[in-house]
């Protein structure tokens, strides 16, 4: 009886890898580095809007209670010297 071995190998380790060029390197850093800046812009611009429209909300929201604050607490006063 003959035994057969087998060797598996793994792709990456049958072919050397060339070393990266450095200029390269540098490249995709910076192009990391300027992806990484634009996310971050993008995120404090949505947090700008995000902000304003909650104040704006909010002042909407307490306009509207003061005004109807005014006519449920001085409703029968109001109801006196309306016309009709």
């Amino acid at each position: 009886m003959k035994v057969v071995e087998v060797v598996s190998e793994h792709p990456s380790s049958s072919a050397p890898t060339a070393p990266k060029d450095s200029s390269s390197s540098v490249q995709d850093k910076a192009k990391l580095l300027e992806e990484s800046k634009q996310r971050s812009l993008d995120v404090i611009a949505g947090a700008q809007s995000l902000l304003i429209v909650v104040i704006l909300g909010l002042a909407c929201i307490v306009a509207f209670s003061s005004r109807l604050f005014a006519v449920i607490r001085f409703e029968s006063i109001i109801h006196e010297f309306d016309p009709w």
